[in-house]
């Protein structure tokens, strides 16, 4: 049963649509790998988790905010005697862990994801207590690649590590736990708590963005536009018009935070590439419009373009061709 589906995070989202038009810095650049690493541990943890379980209610990748705190949950499953929260790493390589460092190959590992899971067990008391409430914490950190190894040494923390090779006999283990209508207090509870993403507020500079219509395949700008799309001359995908000005739309919202927009926003970092009037048609679509006297102001209504493509059919005679590289 789950009640918040996973999504790319904005920030994942951001670094996706700032890395295809502009030249990340190598920190950028290593802020995007891990990103893009955590979210595909996640959603390798959501395949084993619906390949077994399907009767308890789950949150995935949510935001609360408990007295006047914030914190990220990766999975939190809901049961008749309270809460199991899962912190989901997709670490790779040759872990050791001595008492409570974490090292791999031989150095230092600053994050410490026992401490991470302890900090947000103490957040869940604290709801408890403010809400004058009675249910059980408990949680795991879950590994999920399969070349992450962990050496354990002097530390009392074993039964809070879950590997990939141990995740199915964990999560059949949680075939035992109940849920019925008493517990749908405990979910109201997470809802009335869940906020948007706090800490991710960055914004791109509209003047260093490159202007123009990339690949959605291989990212080239190497673009030619026929009457009704546009082929890329690297790998040859063809993109109909249409998909275009969504993935700007889309694009857009990642790198200014969902801010509202003219249309000429759209126009200009397509470098005038669409007409106006099909831009507009675009946006009636998927956006929601706002009258403000001579200026007429969009917001993109959908989390990223692969929900707006799904949520909105579309019924056009021309499609959108992309090649395997």
């Amino acid at each position: 049963m789950i009640l918040t589906e996973r999504k790319p995070s904005e920030e994942l989202l951001y670094y996706r649509a700032l890395s295809k038009r502009v030249d990340l810095s190598k920190n950028q650049q290593l802020k995007l790998k891990r990103l893009e690493s955590g979210y595909e541990g996640e959603c390798t943890y959501d395949e084993v988790y619906e390949s077994i379980i399907s009767h308890l209610p789950v949150f995935r990748d949510v935001y609360l905010e408990i007295e006047g705190s914030h914190v990220q949950c990766d999975a939190l499953i809901v049961h008749d005697n309270g809460y199991l929260l899962h912190e989901i790493k997709n670490y790779n390589g040759e872990f050791h862990y001595n008492g409570n460092q974490w090292l791999l190959r031989g150095n230092e590992v600053s994050e410490d994801p026992i401490i991470q899971l302890e900090r947000t067990r103490k957040k869940f008391i604290k709801l408890k207590y403010s809400n004058n409430v009675q249910f059980n914490i408990d949680g795991k950190v879950v590994f999920t690649h399969i070349d992450f190894s962990l050496e354990l040494i002097d530390t009392p923390s074993t039964d809070k590590i879950i590997l990939r090779n141990q995740l199915k006999r964990h999560l059949s283990s949680l075939k035992d736990l109940t849920y019925n209508d008493q517990s749908l207090n405990r979910v109201e509870l997470i809802k009335n708590n869940i906020v948007a993403n706090p800490f991710h507020n960055e914004k791109a500079n509209f003047s260093d963005l490159k202007k123009g219509v990339y690949c959605r395949n291989c990212s080239s700008f190497n673009i030619q536009k026929s009457k009704f799309h546009f082929q890329c001359k690297n790998c040859l995908s063809k993109y109909t018009i249409h998909t275009i000005v969504l993935q700007a739309i889309s694009d857009h919202k990642s790198l200014f935070n969902n801010r509202e927009f003219i249309k000429k926003e759209i126009y200009d970092i397509l470098n005038g590439s669409i007409s106006m009037q099909t831009i507009y048609n675009v946006l009636k679509i998927y956006c929601t419009k706002q009258d403000k006297g001579r200026h007429t102001t969009y917001r993109f209504k959908y989390h990223d373009f692969d929900e707006a493509e799904k949520s909105v059919p579309k019924q056009f005679r021309y499609k959108d061709h992309v090649k395997l590289v």
